[in-house]
């Protein structure tokens, strides 16, 4: 069941995919992002400040807006967002429009709840049950790790339901 509800929010395109693990901790998702021209980003590794290991995405190469990139999925077993979370990654640049040599893996630390107020956290936690998604909270909160030449930032939106952007924000690219 859990596994349909995946695949039709994948089909939709962007609406959440967050689980229900008895309405505890903050439902969110993450989405990585490579805003760096004519790149290849390759995570081998991804874990939270707690040493919870995510699924990272795989490659990712560099893309356009925001929205487009590839998603970790949701988790919602922790009281709060995870302090930091660590990605090892190595990066391969395009040269004369063919892949260039591999990188040295790197282990990148970003700090995620520090760039979230603590306002929108309680706003999340608070949120009354949905009304079309059994088991989860109205209101879900999407943290976008942008990979840039400068290194990666952190942009978040606060939805209601799937897809309403009630409030944004983040570190500035």
């Amino acid at each position: 069941m859990r596994l349909a509800g995946l695949l039709f929010a994948l089909l939709l395109g962007g609406c959440s995919i967050a689980g229900s693990h008895g309405g505890r901790g903050v439902p969110y998702s993450i989405t990585f992002v490579n805003h760096i021209p004519g790149s290849t980003l390759r995570f081998s590794k991804a874990e939270s400040s707690d040493g919870t290991p995510y699924v990272h995405p795989g490659s990712l190469r560099s893309l356009g807006p925001k929205l487009q990139g590839a998603t970790l999925g949701s988790i919602d077993v922790q009281p709060e967002i995870p302090e930091w979370a660590d990605f090892t990654l190595t990066t391969q640049l395009l040269i004369g429009g063919k892949e260039g040599p591999v990188g040295k893996p790197e282990v990148v630390r970003v700090y995620l709840r520090k760039h979230v107020p603590r306002e929108v956290i309680d706003e999340v936690l608070n949120a009354p049950p949905s009304s079309t998604r059994a088991g989860q909270r109205s209101k879900l909160l999407w943290l976008y790790l942008v990979w840039t030449e400068r290194g990666p930032y952190v942009h978040w939106e606060l939805t209601k339901g799937c897809c309403d952007i009630e409030k944004e924000g983040g570190q500035p690219p």
